[in-house]
């Protein structure tokens, strides 16, 4: 999972949320900073999305895992 470090506006601190391009390509945004178990705090909000979206949202992890395979790195 990507993501990014921003300041919580309501604690002060500084927080991890989940920044991943196919997830919001499938209408999957996650609410609250991510906890240690990876998840975010407040879960995950839904949105219907249009079937291209989701289709890209396949190939961009399709070609990101041949593209790890090939590198050599671990999945």
């Amino acid at each position: 999972m990507t993501s990014r470090t921003i300041k919580d506006p309501f604690t002060g601190k500084i927080v991890e949320i989940s920044d991943n391009l196919t997830d919001r390509l499938r209408g999957r945004y996650a609410c609250g900073p991510t906890m240690e178990n990876g998840e975010p705090e407040f879960g995950w909000h839904m949105i219907d999305t249009p079937p291209i979206q989701k289709e890209a949202a396949d190939e961009i992890d399709r070609l990101r895992a041949e593209i790890t395979e090939l590198k050599g790195e671990p999945a």
